[in-house]
């Protein structure tokens, strides 16, 4: 699907929306976006980094969310309440995504106890690489009972929600 934003200097932000599936359980990687005209002529796009991966090996019922949870943020941060759904503490390591453009260590000794909420405050992520706009699942690295999981949160938005005209000037500030 193709969402045509408005006009400004010149430029028209252009969303594509495009639904996918993973065929594998490995984590499928892009940098491009091909599209055909009219089924003929195919043209590629630089679009940043993607990585797809089903989610069965990253999902765990040992954690959810608890309360409200924000989805939309101006710059890569957090601000979340987990619960811990089990009957032991679970200590948390890090906060990454699968491109690992995003990282976020805890200080060691942070832990969700037993069967409590948690309110995690990520202030901001160190990044390698710069995008105009990102959507992530951010997955959380911990340790429950001796063995290391991942737990991948919900899907959130960094700079998306910018209006059209200021996503076009921050495109064009980085040409």
């Amino acid at each position: 699907k193709v969402e045509t934003g408005i006009r400004h200097k010149g430029y028209t932000l252009v969303n594509i929306i495009v639904d996918v599936r993973i065929s594998s359980d490995k984590p499928e990687k892009t940098d491009q976006l091909l599209i055909s005209f009219n089924g003929r002529d195919r043209e590629a796009f630089q679009i940043g980094k993607i990585t797809l991966q089903n989610d069965h090996y990253v999902r765990s019922g040992d954690l959810s969310p608890a309360g409200q949870y924000t989805a939309g943020y101006p710059k890569p941060s957090l601000d979340v309440r987990l619960k811990n759904n089990l009957a032991k503490d679970i200590s948390l390591e890090k906060i990454t995504d699968l491109n690992g453009v995003m990282t976020y260590t805890f200080e060691k000794g942070t832990a969700i106890q037993a069967k409590q909420s948690k309110h995690i405050v990520v202030p901001s992520f160190h990044m390698t690489g710069e995008y105009d706009f990102y959507t992530v699942t951010p997955v959380l690295r911990y340790t429950a009972a001796g063995k290391r999981h991942q737990y991948s949160m919900p899907g959130v938005l960094y700079g998306a929600l910018d209006s059209d005209e200021e996503k076009i000037e921050r495109i064009l500030k980085r040409q």
